[in-house]
């Protein structure tokens, strides 16, 4: 049995999910002003009386990493290794977009190409795609969208759009092709992913993971649609 506490803190949303082999046992989100700061720590405490689970009975803590907010990502890590130094328990660690694609294709199969996204601003967002002709999952990259984003992609039949620019991509793209549930960062999408983690002991250094911001990808994709 494994008992896997997530947290996801990428976005506005803060949010904390306590599983049990991948099924969600209770669940705790806020999209407050400064709810990153103020209520992770109670949410966690939460989830697990709400499950009648002591924290040293956890197997391990999963945190997405990035991209997002600076400053929620920080605190989401910060937080998650705390718990695994102080309990020497695992560390799980992926993307958000990671996340959204692997809860997509769960609840969706019947689509070409499945594409995760985040609002960064303006037009911009970040993004990861996966093909089901292929085992490989695109870059994840900073995207300024306009008529002929994931032009190729559309060509090839039709595309699935999560995350929270997912309805901003589809508007702007206005393609027949292009659709989209609602399907929105949160710890409680993390469980699937995160157990299949923990099975593979895939799990990440305590001292080495970072948050991954993406900045200088993002700066390099500004600069060139200006000199364009």
């Amino acid at each position: 049995m494994a008992l896997i506490l997530s947290i996801e803190t990428a976005t506005r949303i803060c949010s904390v999910a306590l599983h049990q082999d991948g099924q969600l046992l209770s669940f705790r989100e806020s999209d407050d002003e400064n709810a990153h700061a103020t209520n992770l720590t109670k949410f966690i405490e939460q989830v697990l009386s709400e499950s009648s689970v002591a924290i040293n009975e956890l197997s391990a803590v999963a945190v997405a990493i990035g991209p997002g907010s600076y400053t929620g990502l920080r605190i989401g890590l910060s937080t998650a290794k705390g718990i695994c130094f102080a309990l020497d328990k695992p560390l799980i660690t992926f993307s958000t977009l990671d996340a959204l694609l692997h809860e997509a294709q769960l609840l969706r199969s019947d689509f070409t190409t499945y594409v995760a996204t985040l609002d960064a601003r303006r037009l911009e967002i970040y993004r990861r795609m996966k093909c089901i002709d292929s085992s490989d999952y695109s870059n994840i990259e900073a995207h300024i969208l306009d008529e002929r984003s994931f032009e190729e992609e559309l060509t090839r039949g039709q595309v699935l759009f999560v995350g929270d620019a997912a309805l901003k991509t589809v508007e702007s793209i206005n393609n027949k092709h292009a659709k989209m549930i609602e399907l929105l960062p949160s710890a409680k999408i993390m469980g699937a992913l995160a157990y299949e983690r923990y099975k593979q002991n895939a799990f990440s250094d305590l001292a080495y993971s970072e948050p991954f911001y993406l900045k200088e990808a993002a700066a390099k994709v500004k600069k060139h649609n200006f000199f364009d």
